[in-house]
């Protein structure tokens, strides 16, 4: 066996992190914001890094199968906090 590199990781800056939990929790409420699992995911979002702080946000949206599994399937209305949520951070950093 040879091993092979998965890429680089996935990691949150913590500066962009900590404004982007106080953006959200104000769009959404403290009780809809939660730490997600660290998990062993290949990502390529992980190469914006190289190039400027990231902050990768998961939305919850039920339960059942990860997303790019054909079983996935979504509660569609969960898609409005996703989209609460990020304007809320845009808005925050425009006004910063």
């Amino acid at each position: 066996m040879t091993p092979v590199s998965a890429g680089a990781s996935t990691q949150n800056d913590a500066g962009l992190t900590s404004f982007a939990r106080k953006s959200v929790v104000a769009a959404l409420g403290k009780d809809q914001v939660f730490d997600a699992p660290m998990v062993t995911a290949s990502e390529d979002f992980s190469y914006y890094r190289k190039a400027a702080p990231v902050y990768f946000m998961t939305l919850g949206i039920g339960e059942g199968a990860a997303n790019h599994n054909p079983k996935f399937t979504v509660d569609e209305s969960a898609l409005q906090n996703g989209v609460k949520a990020q304007v809320q951070i845009i808005l925050d950093y425009l006004n910063k």
